[in-house]
């Protein structure tokens, strides 16, 4: 009862991957089993001559002292089939064992036959670190080949997370040719999920040009993808710069969709770790759907966790249509803990439509819970007859 009076006042009224890199020279593996690529065939002789035979040796560029030479030779360590590596108990010598297969591959032939056989049965909770790292190596050798592979002898999830690393990769190098990859086969996704491709180029030139990669993310057309684009751009600008960077990149843009999805995205963000200091942050937005979507973000995650304070805060702006959809969404939060505070929430929506369709969805979520408390709520208030029969009247 005291949360409820509390509400009511609020009213109106009514990839561990670099911790691998050390690993793959520091554990002996002696005893393993011949050297084999993963499809069980010997490992192609024609890639780079000046590579070294195996992951242990060094070529004769490497030293002068031909006794040392031998003595890696000797301790090179065998190349074990992705089974046996996948089948490895202890993750420290699996890491290890995976790249010295890893460094064992140096043609385009050599890096399909491994992804071909560590997708096979593929789990990405389990095999999606080694995919990563095997298809960021391989894009560095040639990424068409490994783009070509991924998109035609790949399943559907492998190879979404394989085409994505490389295309995050190759960005960084040749960030042109990747858009321009990406641009091309692109073009088969539906309008409304966008291009993903994109999103992973966005996402690998984010770390290397951050500006260039707003420019192109801005240049997509709204979809999905373009939002998961948004949300890369702010982990890169809060990540390189600090929240305050990311906010003044996203209140700079220009006025339109792109502008106020990103506003909202960076409010869900803030509002996770400081909901008062984002309520702060949001009252200094010029008015419009970019602060009326922030608005709902916040009181989308304030009023889970504090729903006096956040109600505190929405009573002291005056009921708009820039306020009917956080007012909606704090209405729907409450419903369950003060089912007559939701409903005299929903009270105050600016939109006549809007209102009367919300009271009636709300009584009759109520009427699910509680039918005795919503019939006596619509007989104490005197709904009328039509909205008590579509709220679930009984009789």
């Amino acid at each position: 009862m005291k949360d409820r009076t509390i509400v009511i006042a609020g009213l109106a009224w009514g990839t561990s991957l670099a911790a691998a890199v050390w690993l793959g020279q520091s554990l002996a593996a002696r005893d393993r089993a011949a050297a084999v690529t993963p499809a069980g065939h010997a490992l192609s002789t024609t890639g780079d001559k000046n590579l070294p035979a195996s992951p242990g040796a060094l070529s004769a560029k490497d030293s002068t002292d031909p006794s040392s030479i031998a003595e890696l030779d000797a301790n090179a360590h065998p190349v074990l089939s992705i089974q046996s590596i996948m089948d490895m108990e202890d993750p420290v010598e699996k890491m290890a064992a995976f790249l010295d297969l890893v460094r064992s591959c140096h043609t385009n032939e050599d890096f399909e036959n491994a992804t071909l056989a560590l997708t096979e049965n593929f789990d990405p909770r389990g095999r999606g670190r080694e995919l990563s790292l095997l298809m960021t190596t391989w894009a560095k050798l040639d990424p068409k080949a490994a783009l070509a592979m991924a998109d035609t002898k790949l399943t559907e999830w492998p190879g979404r997370m394989a085409t994505g690393t490389v295309l995050q990769t190759w960005s960084k190098t040749d960030p042109n040719s990747a858009k321009a990859w990406a641009l091309e086969k692109g073009s088969k996704f539906s309008e409304e999920d966008g291009n993903w491709y994109m999103t992973s180029v966005i996402s690998g030139l984010a770390g290397k040009d951050l500006a260039l990669a707003a420019t192109w993310a801005q240049e997509q057309p709204r979809s999905k993808a373009r939002g998961d684009m948004m949300d890369k751009l702010l982990d890169a600008f809060t990540k390189q710069r600090g929240t305050q960077a990311a906010e003044e990149w996203a209140t700079s843009l220009p006025e339109g969709p792109f502008r106020d999805g990103s506003i909202r995205r960076l409010a869900a963000r803030m509002s996770e770790k400081d909901p008062a200091a984002t309520a702060q942050w949001i009252n200094r937005l010029p008015a419009g759907g970019a602060r009326s979507g922030a608005m709902s973000e916040l009181i989308g995650q304030w009023s889970a966790k504090d729903p006096n304070a956040a109600g505190l805060w929405l009573k002291n702006i005056a009921p708009s249509e820039e306020t009917d959809d956080p007012r909606t969404t704090f209405a729907w939060n409450i419903r369950e803990q003060d089912p007559e505070s939701a409903i005299a929430w929903a009270g105050t929506i600016s939109d006549q439509k809007r209102r009367d369709k919300t009271l009636v969805e709300l009584v009759r979520d109520w009427n699910k819970r509680d039918p005795q408390g919503a019939q006596d709520y619509m007989e104490r208030n005197q709904w009328p007859e039509e909205a008590r029969k579509k709220a679930g009247k009984k009789g």
